[in-house]
């Protein structure tokens, strides 16, 4: 049995006429000259932007008494919430570390470096962590009989 060889492909191009030109669209032969004759299979509009100056003008619009009111409130209430919940998210965010613990932090699932002692942030829902107690620890083996 005789084995094949590969075959060379063709580098003859089917589509001549076809709707895309391979070419490059830009003149880099400059980089501040324009080259505005390139071909494309879509065809663009040249459109100009034009502007009211009138209607741009902030100093003649007048905000309703209501919509106003209702700004102010809501910024006031959210700056109420703000500092109505700020003891609270202080004692979730903000963690003690003791001289003897470390701290392993995993963020959004990729080990961080541990934290030593003194006060840490953590980010709830974000951050896992578990505490390490680096204190030496004793326990006592009860005697047993040894089957020889």
């Amino acid at each position: 049995m005789k084995m094949k060889g590969y075959i060379p492909v063709s580098t003859f191009d089917r589509d001549v006429n076809g709707a895309f030109d391979y070419k490059s669209p830009f003149d880099w032969s400059s980089s501040f000259s324009r080259n505005d004759d390139f071909k494309s299979i879509f065809k663009y509009n040249s459109a100009s932007l034009t502007l009211d100056v009138d209607y741009l003008d902030t100093d003649r619009i007048k905000e309703n008494p209501t919509t106003k009111t209702m700004r102010f409130l809501t910024v006031f209430f959210c700056y109420l919430f703000l500092v109505v919940t700020a003891p609270f998210t202080f004692w979730i965010y903000l963690k003690r570390i003791s001289k003897t613990e470390r701290v392993v932090l995993f963020r959004l699932g990729r080990l961080q470096p541990v934290l030593g002692p003194g006060i840490t942030c953590f980010l709830p829902w974000i951050d896992r962590w578990q505490r390490v107690d680096l204190r030496i620890k004793q326990f006592s083996i009860p005697d047993r009989k040894s089957v020889v």
